[in-house]
């Protein structure tokens, strides 16, 4: 089959055609912000030709079929909602009530000299409205819930996790993630600032970033580690795995989960001044990250559990 095209910069492939198949390959390489919000009325030619160069065309060929796209910016349903598209990147961010901010992880070349970059983007302005440049790349971020620090694990250049000073951004501690049996150092995977405690933060390490290989649960007052750590062993068939975490209502219990071990769980720790102690468990098909609300777990695939209980009671059903 030949393809032949169009006027609004859409691609079309080709795929072969016989007695008992036929194939066509329909791809866009616009985004929807680049074309905007509104209807396109395009065409499709098809030829399908008895040769490879298609120099004997077969009867009634060439098609020409109409082709109609709506881009739109807005999600129907009783909550829906309007999206804005800007083109800003960062693989991490983390939301400043106080100052009404979202900073970005921003990691950048590694060709000397590496230059990485905290972006501040101001979502009113919808723009970056500062960048402070680092030696080290950032990872996964979190905010201490009075907005004095910005937490952020290195990757790939440090390994350690950073303290920021949010009213300036400018470097207020560095705490060393350790190694494992093999002295290997490890990655922050994921980490959550305590309740109401903004220099207790809760870490899941693991031996490269967001990879499979976890170090355990650690929990850091200033840059001093608390000696019991939870999973620092992990067994992927038994567990426990700590990938993700969240922590509850206050500074006493963490909820985290495992979804890279051969069965997955949903774990709740009881936190003291030597670590963390798993106190109940669930098995549970969980996937990415978890996220505490008014004695609520949620997780990033819709399931809801009751955290004085550890029963699933519901599932977010997209509306």
């Amino acid at each position: 089959v030949e393809i032949t095209f169009t006027e609004n910069g859409l691609v079309y492939a080709g795929g072969g055609m016989d007695s008992t198949t036929h194939g066509l390959l329909v791809y866009d390489p616009r985004v929807p912000s680049e074309m905007g919000p509104g209807v396109y009325d395009d065409t499709i030619t098809i030829t399908a030709c008895l040769d490879a160069h298609c120099v004997n065309p077969i009867p009634p060929y060439p098609l020409i079929l109409p082709v109609q796209i709506t881009v739109s910016d807005t999600v129907s349903g009783p909550n829906g909602y309007t999206v804005r598209i800007i083109d800003v990147t960062g693989t991490a961010m983390a939301w400043d009530r106080t100052r009404q901010l979202i900073y970005l992880a921003q990691p950048g070349s590694y060709a000397p000299p590496p230059v990485h970059n905290i972006g501040t983007f101001d979502p009113a302005a919808a723009q970056v409205v500062n960048t402070v440049s680092n030696s080290w790349s950032p990872g996964p971020m979190a905010i201490s819930d009075d907005d004095q620090f910005l937490y952020v694990g290195t990757t790939y250049t440090e390994d350690q996790l950073k303290r920021l000073r949010l009213v300036d951004l400018t470097e207020d501690a560095s705490i060393d993630l350790g190694t494992n049996s093999d002295g290997m150092p490890y990655d922050v995977r994921e980490l959550a600032v305590a309740p109401s405690q903004p220099q207790v933060v809760a870490m899941a390490r693991s031996i490269n970033p967001g990879g499979s290989t976890t170090g355990g649960l650690v929990i850091f007052d200033g840059t001093t580690p608390r000696s019991v750590i939870v999973g620092a062993q992990p067994d992927l068939v038994n567990g426990p795995v700590i990938d993700h975490l969240t922590w509850g209502a206050d500074a006493t219990h963490i909820y985290a989960s495992n979804d890279s071990g051969q069965n997955p769980e949903v774990y709740d720790i009881l936190v003291d001044a030597s670590g963390g102690q798993i106190v109940r468990t669930t098995p549970a098909a969980t996937h990415g990250g978890l996220h505490f609300a008014n004695g609520l777990l949620y997780t990033n695939n819709g399931l809801i559990f009751d955290t004085t209980t550890l029963t699933q009671v519901g599932t977010l059903v997209p509306q």
